[in-house]
Parts: C-alpha cells; sequence; structure tokens
C-alpha cells in the first residue's frame, strides 16, 4: 500500500463554526465593508434624516413670499349704496260721480292722459235729452222777456250802462290820485273832489238801476222769472250730464284700471288711478348706521334696473328725522334733476348717494386692510424683510379702498390678506400686486 501525501493549506486551520455563522463574522480584512454591510441601512437612515431636517429647516427659515401694495395719495369717494322707487308726485284716485252703465273706456294702464281728456262715458242718452229740452225751454223765455220789454226798458239799460262805465273810469281816476298823493304829488282838496265824484257815480248806477226795475211791467217780470229758473235747469242738465263722464283732472299717466265696457259704476266707485305729473321722487331706505353721513343736497347717481347703462342725476332732498324701530332703516327721498323718459312711478332704482369726497389723501386697498368696523383696525406692512403690524385710523371708505389717516406713510408696502398664514414678525419677501389684492 501506497503512503498518501499530506497536503499543507495556507489557510488558517478550519474551525468548528456554527451554520450561518459566516453572516455574522466577517472574514478577516474586510471589516470595513463588513460593517457597512451590517449597519449601512441604519446610516442611510440618520443620513436621510439629517437632509430631510436641513430641508425642513431651509424651508422653514426661508422667508415667505407674500403679495404687497403700495400705500399711495389719491383722491377717495365714499358713496351709500341702496336700492329704492320711484315715487309719483301725487296719486289721484277717479270715481265715478253717477249710477250707470260704462259705455265708452278710452285709456289702458300706462297711458299717459292730459287735463281734460275723457276717460269714461257712462250711457248719456237721457242726459243729453234732459239738456235739450231746457235748452229749448230757455230760448222760448228769452223770446217773451224781449217782447214784454218795450222802448223805456231799453232807455233805462242804455243810462245803466254809460252810468256803470262812467263809475269805473272815475274809480281808476281815484286809485291814480291816491298813489300819486303818497309821494305828495297831489293835494288834499284834489283828491276829495275824485272820491266825491265816485260817490255821485255810485248814486247814479243805483238810481239807473231802478228805473230799469220799475220800467219793466208785470209781463215782462214774470218773463225774467221764467228764464231764470230755464237757465237754472239748463245747469242742472249740464252737470247730470257731465257727472256721466270722467275727465283727467291734470296731466298724467293710468297706474290702475278698473272698469271696462258694460260694467254698471255707481257714485263714488273708483275707476282709475292717475300718477300726476311733476317733480319726480325717488325713496330709499338705507340703514341707520348711514345717518351721520346722509344730508340733504347730496349728490347721487341713479340708475333704473331695466335701463342699467342709462344713469341719471339726483340729490338728497330729505333725511327722516325717526328711525324705521321694526327694520332699523332712515327714509331718504331724492329729488330727480331730469327724469329719463322711461322712468315710469313705482319702479326699481339703484342709487349711489356720494356722502364724502377725500381729494389726495393716503389710500390702502380694502383688501390690505384688517379688523374693519371694529375699535382697532390695523395693516400688515413688509418692513425690512419683516411683517410689521400697524394700527391705523381710517377715513372715508372708498369704492375698494379707504382712506387711512394715521398709521402708514406714502409708499409704505401694504401685505393683502391674502397672506393669511403670515404671522407678524415673521420673515416676508415682498411679492409685488397681484390680482385682487387691491
Amino acid at each position: 500500500m501506497r503512503a498518501v501525501p499530506s497536503i499543507t493549506s495556507d489557510r488558517p486551520e478550519a474551525r468548528d463554526v456554527p451554520a450561518g455563522a459566516d453572516d455574522q463574522v466577517p472574514p478577516r480584512g474586510s471589516s470595513i465593508w463588513a460593517r457597512l454591510r451590517r449597519y449601512g441601512w441604519r446610516i442611510l437612515a440618520v443620513l436621510i434624516a439629517l437632509s430631510s431636517g436641513g430641508v425642513a429647516a431651509f424651508w422653514w427659515l426661508r422667508p415667505q413670499l407674500v403679495p404687497t401694495v403700495a400705500v399711495e395719495r389719491r383722491e377717495v369717494v365714499q358713496t351709500v349704496v341702496a336700492s329704492g322707487r320711484v315715487l309719483p308726485a301725487a296719486r289721484v284716485r277717479l270715481a265715478a260721480l253717477g249710477l250707470g252703465r260704462i259705455a265708452e273706456v278710452t285709456v289702458r294702464e300706462g297711458d299717459r292722459v292730459t287735463r281734460g281728456a275723457l276717460l269714461v262715458r257712462q250711457e248719456d242718452e237721457g242726459a243729453r235729452e234732459d239738456l235739450a229740452r231746457a235748452r229749448a225751454i230757455v230760448l222760448q223765455a228769452r223770446i217773451r222777456l224781449a217782447a214784454a220789454r218795450g222802448p223805456a226798458v231799453a232807455s233805462a239799460r242804455q243810462v245803466l250802462a254809460r252810468a256803470d262805465t262812467t263809475l269805473v273810469d272815475e274809480r281808476s281816476d281815484l286809485a291814480r290820485l291816491e298813489r300819486s298823493a303818497v309821494g305828495g304829488g297831489v293835494t288834499g282838496r284834489e283828491l276829495e273832489h275824485a272820491r266825491a265824484q265816485v260817490e255821485l257815480r255810485q248814486s247814479e248806477v243805483e238810481s239807473a238801476r231802478i228805473a230799469v226795475r220799475s220800467s219793466l211791467g208785470v209781463e215782462a217780470r214774470g218773463a225774467a222769472s221764467d228764464l231764470a229758473r230755464a237757465e237754472v235747469d239748463v245747469l242742472a242738465a249740464q252737470i247730470a250730464l257731465a257727472n256721466l263722464r270722467v275727465l283727467s283732472p291734470t296731466d298724467g299717466l293710468i297706474v290702475m284700471r278698473a272698469v271696462e265696457v258694460g260694467d254698471v259704476a255707481t257714485a263714488g266707485q273708483v275707476l282709475f288711478e292717475l300718477a300726476v305729473d311733476g317733480p319726480v321722487e325717488v325713496r330709499i331706505d338705507p340703514d341707520e348706521s348711514t345717518l351721520a353721513s346722509l344730508a340733504p343736497g347730496q349728490p347721487a347717481l341713479l340708475s333704473i334696473d331695466a335701463f342699467p347703462d342709462r344713469p341719471f342725476e339726483g340729490h338728497v332732498a330729505t333725511v327722516a328725522s325717526a328711525v324705521d324701530p321694526q327694520r332699523g332703516t332712515i327714509e331718504v327721498r331724492l329729488s330727480v334733476t331730469a327724469p329719463p323718459p322711461e322712468l315710469r312711478a313705482d319702479m326699481t332704482v339703484s342709487v349711489d348717494v356720494e356722502v364724502a369726497r377725500r381729494p389726495g389723501v393716503l389710500v390702502v386697498p380694502a383688501g390690505c386692510v384688517r379688523g374693519v368696523g371694529t375699535d382697532s383696525p390695523w395693516v400688515m406692512l413688509a418692513v425690512d424683510g419683516r411683517a410689521v403690524r400697524r394700527d391705523v385710523q381710517l377715513g372715508a371708505v372708498g369704492d375698494g379702498a379707504i382712506e387711512v389717516r394715521t398709521g402708514v406713510a406714502e409708499g409704505d408696502r401694504a401685505i393683502s390678506m391674502e397672506a393669511s398664514t403670515v404671522a407678524v414678525g415673521a420673515r416676508v419677501r415682498d411679492g409685488g400686486e397681484r390680482d385682487g389684492a387691491s
């Protein structure tokens, strides 16, 4: 048997190593990599944590970009905005004056009418026949009276007419002398003579009237009496006929019609409502908080909701002295300078009353003022990279801008309330103006 040569190895002698121990005990000469393999995930986690913290710290300490608006000096116009209604100069209700069936209606709601225009006619055949008979009786009475009067009556009437004419002239002369006497241009004797002449002519007129009456015989006096009664009957028939017609008492607009042809109207029944033409007023009822700023004479710009592109001017006429306790409003009436032709009674009107005008004042956009309506309004400014609070005193409130009397200076950069997350004292960067900041 041949001997097997022994083989000598340069590796360290083998040891009894438990299974899986190769993962825990690194081989000699590779301790650094072994440690990296063993602790690498922990090191990576630490590095990630450190980098995340650094980024967070960077973003935390980085100044926030904020929208700002420059405080500027310009004009501010403060207005009270309200909605109101057109008031007519007056409203007149027109009623029937007698009982009768409606034969004719000439107008509708919305029609314009003039003074004396016929609106309604009731059936009037009987009334017209009565008037014709009364007029015929008057004509007959006048013929009888003319036949009963003789030449003496005509002569007496001529004397009376001349006396009346002379009396009128001498009264005129007396009035002229009395005016001259005030300045010393007429003597007392001339004035007394003129007065005596007037009294004399008055006596002559009375005498002429007595002569006329005495010259009338019994038949003539009877005819004159019949004529007087006939004339009264004509007047009564004319009134009865007029009562069957409704006429417009003035120029205006028909705003209500409550009658149709064929209806039977009774005396006192309202048939129409008429808005009288005249000075147009608009009534608004703003909140009582505006009472201190409203005063008569303030200019206003009005527009009809149906025609918003056609504004017209007016001014405050009256401001009520009492507040409506139920609604907490104050009644204000405005006069319209030149009403547009499309303006109608009871139309809804939008009104802007100019209550204050401040030229050349410091102005901050309304979107930059905090605490408006409180006792401590304030503005946040961007000053040297910091958000700074400045308490302010406010003045006129315009359209989107507010007058600031104290607390800011021209050119200051006010931070818009869009930057709602910015706290006082925070580091900020001026981002300039943005839409909605003003």
